[in-house]
């Protein structure tokens, strides 16, 4: 079988110029960037510019709900009591991620970043994916991700279709989740450090269709509430698909 090679700019100047602490992780998931993630038989989307929002998926066929569009894996990862250096900013296709300013590492990954569930060590952990990483956000989305720690050796971030998708619509996951069902105001200031305002039916306010989601989630969110009083919790980190930015 013919040998892999890892892409030109994806390769670090020097192994010196990286913390001691990271080179092992760099160099893995450097030679991983040389392997291209699982996808269905028959690609499903492609990465296109989306109008005001950077780059997005777009929808090369419909789409039927419970579709598997991508399992990836993470390009690197870092446990969230772990700041991220700056030398990770010499990636050539994390540097290329969308971030508000300031523009700094940290904040690139903290607005690109999902939730990894906990290593080995039980401490809670969050990656970059830099196929995941260039989906939109609605709040009232077509695809889902999670994190499935049961595919491949490390694990693997999945994303699915949950309603028909035609073709040539944006495929979108709701980053605000699990908190999907708290009011407008709420869900804009949850998103506020991801540099953008949603512009969903959901969250127009003046229109008939965000005043029946508004009063549709708050019926919900009661519902929710009562039965998270009554069952007890499972503590799923695997459930959470963005990491939302704690600055």
């Amino acid at each position: 079988m013919k040998a892999f090679s890892i892409p030109s700019q994806y390769r670090w100047k020097s192994a010196k110029q990286y913390p001691s602490k990271y080179r092992q992780e760099l160099h893995l998931a450097l030679q991983r960037l040389a392997i291209p993630p699982n996808l269905p038989n028959q690609k499903l989307f492609k990465i296109t510019t989306s109008a005001g929002k950077g780059q997005g998926w777009k929808a090369l066929k419909d789409i039927q709900p419970g579709t598997p569009l991508l399992d990836e894996e993470a390009l690197f990862w870092v446990p969230d009591d772990t700041t991220v250096d700056e030398t990770f900013d010499r990636f050539e296709g994390f540097s290329t991620l969308s971030c508000p300013n300031p523009a700094t590492p940290q904040r690139r990954f903290e607005v690109n970043s999902f939730a990894m569930g906990k290593d080995r060590r039980q401490k809670t952990r969050s990656g970059i994916f830099l196929l995941a990483s260039r989906i939109n956000h609605s709040c009232i989305p077509n695809a889902y991700c999670a994190w499935n720690s049961d595919l491949g050796k490390k694990g693997r971030l999945t994303v699915y279709a949950i309603v028909y998708i035609p073709k040539h619509a944006e495929i979108l996951i709701d980053y605000c989740y699990p908190d999907s069902l708290k009011s407008r105001d709420q869900r804009h200031q949850g998103r506020s450090n991801y540099g953008f305002t949603c512009t969903c039916t959901a969250c127009q306010s003046n229109t008939d269709s965000g005043t029946e989601s508004q009063n549709s989630r708050q019926i919900m969110g009661n519902l929710e509430s009562q039965i998270d009083q009554r069952v007890p919790q499972d503590n799923n980190e695997e459930l959470t698909p963005r990491s939302i930015p704690t600055q």
